[in-house]
């Protein structure tokens, strides 16, 4: 649940560094769950439990000459009731954008300022009334991504022949290729299909009732809340790319995410995680993380630094990170030396793939630690997490694997199904996207 989830379509200085991890945090267990004020236009009506909570950091940690815009965010949650457990991640019900929605009223030929009736989010048939600008900004998945229903739905509409026509052909099951190439390639949105057949038109109370309602994004919290009271963070990388065709494509809640000033307002959720740490503090804890795939284990790393300065014992951490550039993306640089400097990280692995002339990644570091991860996961019940993308899980199984072969004396298909049995225990804990 990090960062925008792509598919084929859609902070030696410690206590200077660090004052919220080595300041008792504020207690919340008294405050109430005033979560929405009255305002229609911040109270999404969603079946999960949400919470209206305030932008009060909006920080670039890329150089902003760099062409990947990896960001920092604190939101105050104060007064909200809101609470989360280490490993969790923050649900955001994210908007368009205004000037596109406005764009799109412009051709689609609809008032902005019209007053509409159109369901509540999950609401079980109940119905709201907003303005036109309200219901695509802030509910419509206007530039999500439509499935191949939609076209043949959307047929209905069109006046002109040669648009029904080719909508009906995506719709079937012989238009599969053209469809394939218009949501693989093309990553067409709601918009562009409209904009591309003009002459179908639904009227906005029904487009609205065909695209459906903005899902909330899900990212890992980068932060603990036993270290930083009433406050919540995230660490975030711009989501954007270019089509083939040359048109500009942006990830909807990534845009929205970059675009927050402070003090301004947003309704977020809770979702459970599989990234928990283990139950005995004392368990070694192995963690490899890719790029903003760094996020849980920023959570992980302030949790057991409270524990640590409140005289907990805490197992030793092995901590395995991996970007492009050090200069560029050696994402909570500072804190990490800190963390090492106070002992909270036993040793570190840094893997900046385009700094030499030869890349490095995680799973190479990994194999230089061999003998201690293969004691560590077989001999002393530790725990072995990967964030980030799906591309490094195989060479960081292997690496596992072969571990387990040298040191432990084991054959491939045992070290195989060790691993496998470590999954069934929460030991073995891969959150990839």
């Amino acid at each position: 649940v990090n960062g925008a989830r792509l598919g084929s379509w859609h902070d030696a200085a410690k206590h200077l560094l660090f004052p919220a991890v080595f300041t008792p945090p504020v207690d919340t267990s008294a405050e109430t769950a005033e979560e929405h004020p009255q305002n229609p236009a911040l109270r999404p009506e969603v079946p999960e439990r949400t919470f209206l909570v305030t932008t009060t950091v909006n920080r670039r940690l890329t150089p902003h000459e760099y062409n990947r815009n990896v960001f920092h965010l604190e939101f105050d949650t104060s007064g909200t009731g809101l609470k989360y457990a280490i490993g969790e991640a923050l649900g955001i019900h994210g908007w368009n954008d205004e000037q596109d929605v406005l764009d799109f009223c412009a051709f689609y030929g609809a008032d902005p300022h019209q007053l509409i009736t159109i369901p509540v989010v999950a609401g079980e048939g109940n119905m709201h009334t907003r303005t036109v600008l309200q219901a695509l900004q802030q509910q419509i998945d206007l530039f999500g991504r439509p499935p191949k229903s939609f076209y043949s739905d959307l047929a209905v509409y069109a006046t002109k022949a040669i648009d029904k026509y080719a909508l009906l052909f995506i719709g079937s099951p012989e238009g599969s290729a053209t469809f394939k190439k218009l949501a693989e390639k093309d990553t067409v949105t709601f918009a562009d299909i409209l904009e591309r057949y003009p002459s179908a038109r639904p009227s906005v109370e029904k487009l609205c009732e065909m695209v459906g309602d903005i899902k909330p994004r899900h990212y890992s919290i980068a932060s603990a809340q036993s270290a930083v009271g009433n406050r919540v963070d995230l660490l975030i990388v711009t989501v954007d790319w270019v089509t083939p065709s040359g048109s500009p494509r942006y990830g909807q809640c990534t845009r929205y995410l970059a675009g927050l000033t402070v003090g301004q307002k947003v309704t977020v959720s809770i979702k459970p995680s599989v990234m928990k740490l283990p139950p005995d503090n004392s368990q070694p804890i192995i963690m490899a993380g890719l790029g903003t795939g760094a996020a849980p284990f920023r959570a992980f790393l302030q949790h057991r630094a409270v524990l640590a300065q409140q005289g907990t014992p805490v197992g030793p951490v092995y901590y395995y990170f991996g970007s492009r550039h050090q200069s560029q993306e050696f994402l909570y640089g500072e804190e990490i030396e800190a963390y090492i400097l106070d002992g909270i990280i036993t040793k570190v692995g840094l893997a900046f793939s385009r700094d030499g002339p030869k890349k490095v990644y995680i799973q190479h570091l990994m194999l230089e630690d061999a003998k201690t991860l293969a004691e560590m996961l077989y001999d002393d019940n530790g725990v072995f997490y990967l964030c980030g993308p799906t591309w490094p899980v195989p060479d960081v199984y292997e690496a596992l694997v072969g571990a387990l072969v040298k040191y432990k004396g084991q054959e491939p298909e045992t070290a195989g199904a060790f691993l496998e049995g470590l999954k069934e225990e929460e030991r073995y804990v891969l959150e990839v996207y």
